[in-house]
């Protein structure tokens, strides 16, 4: 019987005499990469995972690096009787699997270059959006001065379906570095409290954490530095005042985009707005 990647691995470091200066956490590294090109070469599956069917009990769902997702779960369901929403399910997390070990893209996107030419974009797990941009440059021979535009709008793209956060925010938790992420439409104080569950935070430090979050946000234009609700315009109707805006520019466009202006002048608005700052 053959090697596992772990021994391989480890045998290969010590042959070169490296061993020793190799953390546990690095070989993991090195044996998640050889895994990795393995299944990229089809000499093991990208995937095992184990699934109770309805026709066929604890059934072994076996998956190559470069087969269509979609094409193999449908043909898995239909051979062991799972419904729509199970096959979905079952789709998502193959999908959400093989893009955690870098064999599929977490965004795709097609963008066109300088030329006219329109190339796949395609960024995996763990990669640097930065880096991953210049590397399709610099593979259609496009100079770098176009980088800097590009980078905007895969970010964007990226943003708008959350695949990436529109604020990561460096925390520090009992001296320990810990990554907040705020995704396009998520509410603050909910991402705040899963957060401070999941780190077992105090109330005094997700308050504090919580204020420097929202500067953050505020200072990014993601979070409002004013919110005036106005419930005599309608059911949720808000007045969103955001850092650097013009305040009584901002309430005169709101009251003429909402047609109130019979119920409201902007003045009034401006004010109610400097009482309802954050921080106020």
């Amino acid at each position: 019987m053959g090697d596992t990647e772990q021994e391989a691995v480890e045998r290969f470091l010590e042959s070169v005499g490296v061993g020793e200066r190799f953390a546990d956490g690095q070989v993991g590294a090195l044996v998640a990469e050889v895994r990795k090109a393995m299944a990229e070469s089809r000499l093991r599956p990208a995937l095992v995972l184990q699934y109770e069917t309805p026709a066929s009990g604890l059934v072994d769902f076996e998956f190559w690096h470069g087969d269509d997702v979609e094409a193999r779960v449908v043909g898995f369901a239909n051979a062991h009787g799972l419904d729509q929403a199970q096959a979905q399910e079952m789709a998502d997390q193959v999908t959400e699997l093989l893009q955690a070990k870098g064999l599929l893209p977490v965004l795709q996107e097609e963008v066109a270059l300088p030329d006219g030419r329109r190339v796949p974009f395609a960024l995996r797990h763990g990669e640097d959006i930065a880096r991953a941009v210049d590397a399709l440059l610099a593979e259609h021979g496009v100079g770098g001065e176009y980088a800097g535009s590009l980078l905007d709008h895969v970010r964007e793209v990226g943003v708008a379906r959350r695949v990436l956060p529109e604020l990561s925010y460096a925390a520090r938790v009992r001296g320990k570095p810990a990554e907040l992420r705020l995704f396009r439409g998520d509410d603050l104080d909910d991402v705040l409290a899963e957060f401070g569950d999941k780190h077992r935070l105090e109330p005094e430090e997700l308050e504090a954490l919580g204020d420097a979050l929202r500067k953050e946000a505020m200072a990014r234009r993601l979070a409002p530095v004013a919110r005036v609700p106005l419930p005599d315009a309608g059911e949720g109707v808000e007045f969103l005042l955001y850092d650097g805006d013009n305040l009584l520019e901002s309430a005169r466009e709101f009251i003429e985009s909402r047609g109130l202006g019979d119920k409201l002048d902007a003045r009034t608005l401006a004010k109610m707005a400097q009482g309802a700052h954050v921080g106020a």
